[in-house]
């Protein structure tokens, strides 16, 4: 019986893992399919779309590794003490915080579009904002699903519903981009508005998005009704209204941890969207491929961090392999982006030049992204989520500090790019320290040297 216990809890944080390697990969697909995107809409487009993007990747880190990290986290510590109604009590509360708290944030963006486009663009970019608040309310509730069902062992669920909302918000995306092009000829033959030609293409990405998240949603809650008695076995103990208390201190970790880079990227668009959106535009470009190659980079380091809560025999050991496996292919991708990044612009944007020098700018995040997407994993992994909130929100205040410096210093569209590098150091050698001290190896303690050789004696 002890053997086969602990080949199925070995087998459970085998799939815990492969659910956060879908997540990894999930990223990289969305990262890729909002590349082509942007290459449709054109570097007008992507001045609109630069900060509604930025925030809808905020929302899709928050459901793929913030809220399920916390659901499943504690829904997993009550069922190894056997408490599986508890379990069922706090997944039903975490649902329903996040159905509200998805609804403040929906209604947030619906009725504060104006106020949100002033502050990071032009103010008739309102309804791109507005096109976003179904998503936020939806992404809040399915990362609540997923959650439970890693929670219940049921990764598999979690992990399709990521790359489901991936590819079809990224297909989406790309096809109302397109429309949204023939959408801006029209408007500019018929009308003669071809000023605001690049809303209509956002507008379809941001449009796509939402799509995309529906769809995973869907499934998820199908998923949710099929496997009801599993998920919600047991009695009710407690009310789940009573226990959304609990629920939010779950999830306060990991929602910091995502919120606060988000943050920075916000407080960058109010910065440098207005000053020079056309640059803020090229920097965003650059920002989705340096996530899709740190996403591709950092996927085998990530699947051996998640696991380095199991057992405790050589954790420094295991730890320094997950960042070597992540490492190594993140300085090839930054090679490549310093390298190539121009070239490869002008091929995918249709002729269109970078600034000499922002892909090799960008470049030096592809590694210390990389680094630190391995050790906030290998944090969280150890049960540290406070700790790995708390590092980063102070590598957030660092990013933000740095971007207002650069801004007066008058860096142009450099100048996200080198706050973002100073806010990602700060965290790696931060986090690294700190699991620098947490895996050191135990000291064993010597016999005393009298004893020794009175044992050598009476041997001998």
């Amino acid at each position: 019986m002890g053997n086969n216990r602990i080949m199925t809890e070995k087998e459970a944080a085998g799939g815990k893992n492969r659910t956060v390697l879908a997540a990894v990969w999930a990223a990289a697909l969305w990262a890729a399919f909002q590349m082509a995107a942007a290459a449709e809409m054109g570097l007008e487009g992507g001045a609109w779309y630069a900060s509604p993007c930025l925030a809808c990747g905020m929302l899709f880190l928050l459901s793929a590794f913030a809220l399920p990290d916390g659901v499943s986290g504690r829904m997993e510590r009550q069922i190894r003490k056997g408490r599986k109604d508890a379990a069922a009590d706090f997944f039903l509360a975490s649902l329903i915080l996040a159905a509200a708290g998805g609804g403040i944030l929906a209604a947030a963006l619906w009725f504060g579009a104006e106020a949100l486009a002033a502050v990071f663009g032009p103010a008739e970019g309102a309804f791109l904002w507005r096109a976003l608040a179904p998503a936020a309310w939806m992404t809040m509730i399915q990362g609540a699903a997923r959650g439970g069902f890693c929670g219940r062992k049921m990764g598999t669920f979690a992990g399709i519903s990521l790359l489901l909302e991936a590819a079809a918000g990224g297909i989406a995306a790309w096809l109302w981009t397109a429309d949204g092009v023939r959408e801006a000829v029209r408007s500019s033959l018929v009308y003669g508005t071809d000023q605001y030609g690049g809303m209509f293409a956002a507008e379809g990405a941001v449009r796509g998005f939402s799509a995309g998240t529906a769809v995973s949603l869907a499934f998820l809650l199908l998923a949710v009704f099929a496997r009801r008695r599993k998920l919600f076995c047991g009695e009710r103990k407690k009310s789940p209204v009573l226990l959304t208390g609990s629920a939010l201190r779950a999830l306060v970790p990991g929602v910091l941890t995502v919120i606060s880079w988000g943050a920075v990227l916000l407080w960058e668009g109010f910065l440098y969207g207005k000053a020079d959106a056309a640059g803020w535009g090229e920097f965003v470009r650059c920002e989705l491929a340096v996530c899709l190659l740190a996403a591709e980079a950092c996927s085998g380091g990530v699947y051996s961090a998640a696991a380095l809560s199991k057992g405790k025999r050589d954790r420094r050991g295991r730890l320094a392999g997950a960042v070597r496996l992540a490492a190594i292919p993140a300085a090839a991708g930054a090679v490549l982006l310093a390298v190539f990044g121009n070239p490869l612009h002008r091929i995918f944007f249709g002729g269109e030049s970078l600034r000499t020098g922002l892909p090799a700018a960008c470049a030096v995040s592809v590694i210390l992204l990389s680094l630190a997407a391995v050790l906030t994993v290998s944090l969280f992994s150890l049960g540290k989520r406070g700790l790995a909130a708390a590092f980063s929100v102070t590598a957030a205040a660092v990013g933000a500090a740095a971007a207002g410096i650069c801004q007066a210093a008058g860096l142009g569209s450099f100048g996200p790019a080198a706050a973002q590098a100073a806010g990602l150091l700060w965290l790696c050698l931060s986090e690294g320290a700190a699991l620098s001290l947490m895996t050191r190896p135990a000291k064993i303690p010597s016999a005393p040297e009298t004893e020794v050789r009175g044992r050598s004696r009476r041997r001998r």
